[in-house]
């Protein structure tokens, strides 16, 4: 549909909180001299994908307290749960599309987008870019993912109109956010370029890791149950091509294979964007959190930081990425890469050798070539003024 909306705006100059009929929450402790962050109604759910005027669940979500600890709310299920939501409001997607000009509200056009191989990091990615209070992030939302994965009688143009209309709604602050951000769930991975062609001049990032500790912390639960194996009994033809097998043989074939080939599949669909793209930068394991503060932030994602937002952002870089709980938020997030390596079976150095290494080598391959020939390797530890 063409449906006149507003105008995306990326940037919004001058002091947060300021922007004219912005309204922000006051009162809050520790909030920045403009006020805490505003609530706004934003979608929660999108249903109806393939009809006409799909159907929005909207809910005012805590973005006034979200920001001063991520890792309590890491995903967007507990955002929302966090929002108290009850039954929201709902409306259709194009109503709801162009009262946004009729209420005089510019949406933001996204800052970034994070994919990523699964078990790599990318929820402290998404808490650090959410420490920043102007900042708005969604850390695996669900509005999104069904029109990637699962709108399949939609054409290319009516997915690229859905993206570009539910992101608007997103994004809808009343003035006070200057970045928006989106984590994806790495199932939308395969389908990630559908997202970029909706909005090709986004800078994104992809993180992997090293293949024996990516396998590692998939079997955490035991070979059985990694989340690698999920589409084990259905495997995609992608999968199956890194297998060399067809879909009979693939259910049969070794977890550890299976699990480094669907592995593989992710890490390859992201090269084939990069390769599509100059928007894209892969991002190794190995360089975080220092390369995502010391590089995609503020110059990937070309997000200025106050020494007050770096300061927080690097906080928050040191907590354990998911610490729902207020105990688990003194916990320090740190690597595991030894104790991965050490605790590793031979079927998993072999599966990760043959399905997931070579990937894994284009790809940093693929990091360097972004940046000049640097791995940010050397990145790992930045902090502040350093």
């Amino acid at each position: 549909s063409s449906n006149a909306g507003p105008p995306l705006r990326r940037d919004t100059p001058g002091a947060p909180g300021k922007v004219r009929g912005a309204k922000t929450s006051q009162g809050g402790a520790g909030c920045p001299a403009a006020g805490c962050p505003p609530r706004f109604w934003a979608p929660t759910e999108v249903t109806g994908i393939e009809r006409d005027d799909p159907r929005v669940t909207l809910c005012k979500l805590a973005f006034d307290t979200y920001w001063k600890e991520p890792a309590k709310t890491p995903m967007f299920r507990d955002l929302v749960a966090a929002s108290k939501c009850g039954r929201g409001k709902t409306g259709t997607l194009n109503e709801l599309y162009e009262g946004l000009a009729a209420k005089g509200v510019t949406p933001l056009k996204p800052s970034g987008f994070v994919f990523h191989e699964s078990r790599v990091g990318s929820t402290l990615v998404a808490n650090m870019l959410a420490s920043v209070p102007t900042h708005i992030v969604y850390s695996e939302s669900a509005p999104l993912p069904p029109v990637l994965s699962r709108c399949r009688g939609c054409s290319p143009e009516r997915k690229r109109d859905l993206i570009q209309k539910i992101v608007a709604l997103m994004g809808a602050s009343p003035g006070y956010h200057t970045h928006l951000f989106f984590k994806f769930q790495s199932i939308t991975v395969p389908n990630m370029r559908t997202l970029l062609d909706a909005f090709p001049e986004t800078p994104w990032i992809f993180v992997y890791r090293d293949p024996v500790q990516t396998m590692m912390s998939h079997f955490k639960q035991g070979v059985g149950n990694g989340p690698c194996l999920r589409a084990r009994g259905r495997p995609p033809p992608a999968t199956l091509a890194v297998l060399g097998m067809d879909a009979a043989h693939a259910s049969r074939a070794p977890k550890e294979d299976y699990c480094a080939a669907h592995l593989a599949m992710l890490t390859n669909s992201a090269l084939d964007a990069d390769a599509a793209s100059q928007k894209g930068l892969l991002v190794d394991y190995a360089s975080m959190p220092g390369s995502i503060l010391g590089h995609v932030i503020p110059k990937h994602f070309g997000a200025p930081l106050s020494r007050d937002d770096a300061d927080r952002v690097y906080a928050t870089s040191h907590t354990y990425s998911k610490a729902r709980s207020s105990s688990k938020l003194t916990g320090e997030w740190q690597g595991d890469n030894e104790q991965k390596e050490k605790a590793a079976t031979d079927a998993i150095r072999a599966a990760a050798d043959a399905y997931l290494r070579p990937t894994y080598d284009k790809a940093r391959a693929a990091t360097r070539a972004r940046t000049g020939g640097d791995d940010l390797v050397g990145l790992k530890d930045f902090a502040p003024g350093g």
